[in-house]
């Protein structure tokens, strides 16, 4: 089936990104895609708690375990992004992605890491044909990395693929921030 034209919107918006609708949620995972802290911590807690069985917790822990391992127990690379259903929450799926550890990298390489996990959350959203997505800010929290070099490095990302995928499903990404003042940098 061909992709459908679609205008696309780009919105930084100011909130709890559980709190959104869309059709999938854009988790800042780690490299071995394990329940985390931070944004990641809050999704694998929702998850838990929607379903007091554990059923929910299980089948994303199962579909995780069944994502092919690379180099050690890596996952997901730093930039990439991969994909698991969303048991219990109010999204059609999760898309998992790893921002660079600051300290672990230069400028320019957290940079070109962080563009790339924005563009390949967009990618994988629309060759899943998801309409809306909602991305947090990579790498600025626990990770360490300037907010500012995050928000410019998040508009490349979408800047990429809106050039590369100029025929689409996507029509809305929301850029979810926590503060007035990080919307501020976009």
């Amino acid at each position: 089936m061909p992709k459908v034209d679609s205008d696309l919107s780009v919105n930084i918006v100011v909130g709890d990104i559980m709190l959104e609708r869309a059709d999938a949620i854009v988790n800042p995972a780690n490299k071995e895609l394990t329940h985390g802290g931070g944004l990641c911590g809050v999704i694998f807690n929702a998850i838990q708690k929607s379903d007091p069985s554990g059923q929910n917790y299980r089948q994303i822990m199962e579909e995780i375990e069944n994502i092919e391992v690379g180099n050690g127990r890596i996952r997901c690379p730093t930039g990439d992004a991969v994909l698991t259903s969303a048991p219990g929450l109010a999204f059609k799926a999760i898309i998992h992605s790893v921002g660079p550890i600051a300290a672990e990298h230069s400028e320019a390489k957290q940079r070109k890491l962080i563009k790339s996990c924005y563009y390949e959350c967009l990618k994988l959203a629309d060759i899943n044909r998801f309409k809306t997505v909602i991305l947090p800010l990579f790498s600025a929290g626990i990770y360490g990395c300037d907010k500012q070099l995050v928000a410019d490095s998040a508009l490349e990302g979408c800047d990429q693929f809106l050039e590369e995928f100029p025929m689409r499903y996507l029509r809305k990404v929301n850029i979810m921030v926590l503060e007035p003042e990080d919307a501020e940098l976009f």
